[in-house]
């Protein structure tokens, strides 16, 4: 790389994510040092995914072994925009500042970009004098999921209205939770508005009340025989303080608001076999002398802070799975969401309420938005969903069970 003074990209809105169905365009920067040959430059763009299973012991008990890798390709193109041969090509001299611009199309069902697990990237290769350089930039890139066309088992535009009971481990007493929305559907933007009611009639002390926006990522893998291999990871996406709650009190506060953030889309799982993103709102508490009346453990492991390297173990008091995508429902007057059942009230919202453009409603992302798409989190999974394994034909994955305690589960 000596010889080379610059040799960078440069995209059109550089620090932004692309959407599916977009472009990613822009130029590759180029001025040498010395005079060179070069007798070709060419800009890859790829997208693929990758899921590891490792066992944590290893042969010797000190390092790990993979038990278990899966891996995808999304997106594999190329385009040359420096030929030596090219008769019109200009020769490239040094000292000068040489663009050389680049454009691909992205078709629209590509997962989006997940942490290491899907990734995008361009890569560009110099090729002079039987040496090559190359230069690598990781991109950002976000399914644009139209809520208006979400295939997922949510009705999205169903209220939530619902309630969970759970026992206090000191005494017979219940603690019962109550959460009221809307809607299950929303775009990047949108403010999600909670009702909630808390009453602890038990003698447990209920600390860090919190509402909370949580993204559940199941990664999935299969083995050479057909094993199944998946792992639960939980980030927190924002969440919002409730305080505290004693014994026989009751707790209501005004509607708790969390706006919707620029995160990885829901329905991921229809275009990677590796991972299905869900989106809960939860009420928690870091409370644990609590347990279950009926359904799922309440004890769950969230990764938190901005680079989601630490983790807490918190009570789920309850929680309701919604969906996010990039476009949200369309709201006809301005009053709750629609949900288009027959042909005939399609065609009529399709008149009276035209395609939404090319361009998300949301405010521009920021660094912060955009961590939760590059982060690797370290925070174990939850208990009841670590490492499994089981005989699972891949053509059946699709029709696997979404929750991460199905199945012989065995901890880490």
């Amino acid at each position: 790389m000596t010889k080379l003074d610059v040799f960078e990209f440069k995209l059109e809105n550089p620090g932004r994510p692309i959407l599916t169905g977009g472009v990613v365009r822009g130029e590759l920067l180029l001025r040498l040092k010395k005079d060179v040959d070069i007798a070709r430059i060419m800009v890859h763009l790829f997208g693929g995914g990758q899921v590891e299973f490792q066992d944590g012991q290893g042969a010797t008990g000190s390092r790990s072994t993979t038990v278990c890798e899966d891996n995808e390709t999304y997106i594999r193109l190329a385009q040359i925009v420096y030929a030596k041969s090219n008769p019109s090509a200009k020769k490239i001299s040094r000292n000068e500042l040489y663009k050389c611009p680049f454009e691909f199309h992205l078709p629209a069902d590509l997962p989006s970009s997940f942490m290491t697990v899907v990734y995008y990237k361009l890569t560009a290769f110099l090729d002079c004098g039987g040496k090559s350089h190359e230069v690598t930039l990781p991109l950002v890139v976000i399914n644009d999921l139209d809520l208006n066309k979400y295939s997922g088992r949510l009705h999205l535009a169903e209220p939530i209205d619902a309630w969970s009971p759970s026992r206090s481990k000191l005494d017979t007493g219940l603690v019962t939770a109550r959460l009221v929305a809307t809607k299950r559907g929303y775009g990047f933007g949108e403010t999600i508005v909670l009702q909630i009611e808390i009453y602890n009639n038990s003698k447990a002390k209920l600390e860090n009340l919190n509402a909370c926006l949580v993204q559940k990522g199941i990664l999935k893998a299969y083995s050479n025989s057909g094993a199944q291999f998946r792992r639960v990871q939980r980030l927190l996406v924002k969440h919002v303080s409730l305080g505290k709650l004693r014994q026989g009190e009751r707790l209501t506060p005004e509607d708790i608001r969390i706006q919707v953030p620029w995160v990885v889309t829901s329905d991921m799982d229809k275009f990677t076999k590796l991972i299905e993103i869900e989106y809960y709102v939860q009420i928690t508490s870091s409370t644990q002398m609590l347990s279950a009346v009926t359904g799922q453990p309440l004890s769950q492991v969230v990764c938190i802070g901005p680079d989601y390297r630490k983790s807490e173990l918190v009570s789920v008091l309850l929680e309701e799975q919604i969906a996010i995508g990039v476009r949200a429902l369309r709201e006809p007057n301005g009053v709750g969401a629609v949900g288009l059942q027959t042909q005939q009230s399609q065609q009529t919202s399709s008149s009276l309420y035209p395609s939404l453009s090319t361009t998300p409603s949301a405010p521009p992302p920021d660094s912060s938005d955009l961590a939760m798409f590059t982060m690797v989190p370290t925070a174990p999974p939850s208990y009841d969903e670590a490492l499994t394994h089981q005989k699972a034909p891949i053509e059946e994955a699709a029709g696997a069970s979404s929750s991460g305690n199905g199945g012989d589960v065995a901890e880490d």
